[in-house]
């Protein structure tokens, strides 16, 4: 949801800017003052057909080319119009290898002032995004140690040792080890936000499968793939935090992020050895799923898009939108 606001935020500061470039554009026809020895015999000076010298006003000649081509070129500085620019390229465009006509243009962010930029956000902007990325963070990390103390109680309910049901915590790790692999590329090439919010989604169906297992098989793999889309948010989060701060706000911002992360393996077993005692081992899934829950919506509501490249991508988008066929803008 808060993407898709974005999104649309772009495409009304697309417009807003291209507005004001508009407003600021000089008219379309540039006056230039003709030297007496100006004559129609000399084709140099007006190298587009169809312009007529004998007048005052044209916009089909090329100031630079005709001056530079004149005998008299540096004597007079007449051909310098007002708000214009003595440049070729505000005249004349190069055809581009798709064969529109028009070189692309490509682009960037604006500079300091760009909204469109994660670096430029406010400050109290991007710490809400920095806690919401550490309730995720939390959340995962929550889900691999709040059950580590049922062990003795799911052995005896799914009838195995209690060796076997370590398998419940070792599996959770290497699915987090696997996941990692493939969530940092997935987030450089479509978003955080996707990689966010779809690995939580999925983390959270398996979670609720290992609440419902019914024997020792259906629980390990259930538990596996909660640790392997639980990899997502607990890899790409310092992507996240270098997305919207500089170096120096880094080493200031960056403990606190880390403490998410070490924060929920350390709480975890405690929270979890009272609610096997007291509720039973299948519990701590539920509330795991019910916190994991809470995180989504969050996420979902409040967290935008902070990969830049897809940013420029989406003001790219609107500004062909805007122009239509005649410029191609790429990032």
């Amino acid at each position: 949801m808060q993407s898709f606001l974005q999104y649309r935020r772009i495409g009304e500061h697309v417009r807003d800017r291209n507005a004001v470039d508009e407003a600021k554009k000089p008219n379309a026809v540039d006056v230039i003052k003709l030297h007496p020895w100006t004559t129609r015999s000399d084709p140099s000076l007006y190298p587009h057909s169809g312009s007529n010298l004998e007048g005052a006003t044209f916009s089909s000649v090329n100031p630079t080319f005709w001056a530079s081509t004149h005998p008299a070129y540096g004597q007079s500085q007449e051909f310098i119009l007002p708000g214009s620019e003595p440049t070729a390229s505000r005249f004349s465009s190069a055809p581009s290898n798709d064969g529109s006509g028009q070189d692309p243009i490509e682009v960037h962010h604006d500079g300091s002032d760009d909204p469109t930029n994660p670096h430029n956000w406010p400050l109290p902007t991007r710490c809400k995004n920095l806690a919401i990325v550490a309730l995720l963070v939390f959340v995962q990390g929550w889900a691999g140690g709040a059950d580590s103390l049922g062990n003795k109680t799911a052995s005896e309910e799914l009838h195995v040792s209690r060796v076997s049901e370590d398998l419940v915590t070792a599996l959770y790790l290497v699915g987090v080890g696997l996941g990692a692999l493939f969530s940092g590329p997935l987030s450089e090439s479509y978003g955080r936000n996707p990689t966010y919010l779809g690995s939580i989604l999925c983390s959270m169906l398996f979670i609720m499968g290992s609440a419902l297992a019914r024997n020792f098989a259906a629980q390990i793999v259930c538990r596996f793939f909660v640790g392997l889309f639980a990899s997502a948010t607990l890899t790409i989060n310092g992507s996240s935090m270098s997305d919207q701060f500089e170096p120096l706000e880094r080493s200031l911002v960056w403990p606190w992020l880390a403490l998410a992360n070490i924060a929920a393996p350390m709480l975890a077993p405690v929270a979890g050895g009272w609610i096997v005692e007291n509720l039973g081992w299948r519990y701590t899934e539920w509330i795991t799923l019910a916190i994991s829950g809470f995180a989504f919506l969050i996420a979902f509501f409040f967290l935008p898009e902070t990969l830049s490249p897809l940013l420029v991508s989406w003001k790219a988008r609107h500004m062909r939108n805007l122009a239509g066929s005649d410029k191609e803008y790429t990032c």
